[in-house]
């Protein structure tokens, strides 16, 4: 991550430092602070699109549902990309649940 937003030379000059000054530089390369160049629109890879992982040892849910294909061809595969996740077959989202006020709850 640091090397993605910092730069190589950054990351290189402090590969050893504490967790701690990384995700300071990363801060600040993110809101230009303390003299550094402001990055604009930043995400991590396991949050941009398609997802990917830092390492190849796995175990990044993202990454793992962007594999199984959301692409244009999914829904003629029959995947809806877990839009039907937590319905029932026939029943409708109605919208949100209601909003139960302090005086309902029971």
């Amino acid at each position: 991550m640091l090397s993605e937003v910092a730069g190589n030379t950054a990351a290189t000059a402090n590969a050893k430092a504490t967790g701690k000054v990384k995700r300071g530089i990363i801060r600040d390369c993110l809101t230009g602070a303390n003299g550094r160049a402001k990055v604009e629109r930043w995400v991590p890879r396991w949050m941009a699109f398609p997802p990917s992982a830092y390492t190849a040892r796995g175990g990044v849910p993202s990454v793992a549902q962007g594999a199984k294909g959301c692409g244009p061809d999914a829904h003629a595969r029959g995947s809806r990309g877990g839009a039907d996740r937590g319905l029932r077959q026939g029943s409708a989202a109605a919208g949100p649940p209601p909003v139960l006020l302090p005086g309902e709850w029971r």
